[in-house]
């Protein structure tokens, strides 16, 4: 009698024969199962060692002489430059050379001219604004701002404070804003000048129309802004200090004012009208 199941077997493998059973390497799975628990031992042991040199770090810091900022410490609000005497080197306008021979120190510091600098001008002609910087008789730094054809003298940084006025150190900006326009009762343009503390890194203003933009800072910490259009007039000037640290970026609001008094969207024009007569020569 045959088998039939067993010789169709037997045809079928000769036909299509079933691959040899290969082998376990038992010995090198083990080898690999033990590499990724080296592996896994090794990551948390890289973690740890991190952790204790940034803690190592946070200690020694100060002592190997890195700076306090890298370790998210606010800096140190000053008025101080690394060049000294911020800007580039000028001839300085005849007003600022003839208000400063006539400084006595009581509304102007005489500074010594050779060393006049400009931090920031915006404009040409009557339109412009300027920041300038310079040297004191009495050797501390000293600026003056000129908007148009009319400028205030030197006052040096460290002065003692007028009455009722903050020390400098708690001022994080300072300011120039003109207006004007080509008749007494028009406005045809605002320029905004300024400069800033060590601390700041950003300045931020609020325009008439309700936009903000920023208002990028020169290498002198100088800043200004410029507009003929009275919807993008300046209205109010916020200024951050910022500092960073190993895992994040830090911004503190330090000074936040009012550039001019808006009336609608527009500065108050000069003079005509319920403004009052225009002086001579001002046409209303």
């Amino acid at each position: 009698m045959i088998d039939v199941e067993s010789l169709l077997r037997m045809q079928v493998e000769r036909l299509a024969p079933l691959p040899e059973p290969r082998s376990q390497d038992w010995p090198d799975v083990l080898r690999r199962a033990g590499h990724r628990r080296r592996r896994a031992r090794g990551v948390v042991a890289l973690v740890a060692v991190a952790g204790v040199l940034s803690a190592a770090l946070l200690v020694a810091g100060p002592a190997l002489g890195l700076r306090p900022s890298i370790f998210g410490d606010e800096p140190t609000p000053t008025w101080t430059w690394p060049e000294g005497v911020p800007g580039e080197a000028v001839k300085p306008p005849k007003l600022l050379l003839s208000i400063n021979q006539s400084a006595n120190g009581r509304w102007a510091d005489r500074v010594d001219l050779s060393t006049v600098r400009q931090i920031v001008s915006v404009g040409t002609g009557y339109e412009k604004g300027a920041y300038f910087a310079a040297r004191g008789v009495n050797g501390d730094v000293c600026l003056a701002k000129m908007s148009g054809y009319a400028g205030s003298g030197f006052t040096c940084l460290h002065d003692l404070p007028k009455p009722g006025a903050s020390p400098i150190d708690d001022q994080a900006v300072l300011i120039g804003s003109s207006a004007g326009g080509h008749r007494g009762s028009v406005v045809d343009y605002s320029t905004l000048i300024g400069v800033t503390r060590a601390d700041v890194g950003r300045v931020e203003l609020e325009l008439a129309d309700g936009a903000t933009i920023e208002l990028p800072l020169n290498r002198w910490r100088g800043f200004a802004y410029y507009a003929t259009d009275r919807k993008r007039f300046p209205k109010t000037l916020s200024v951050y200090a910022t500092w960073t640290s190993f895992f994040r970026h830090h911004e503190k609001l330090v000074g936040q004012l009012p550039v001019q008094q808006i009336g609608g969207l527009e500065p108050s024009p000069l003079c005509g009208g319920k403004y009052g007569p225009c002086p001579p020569g001002v046409k209303p």
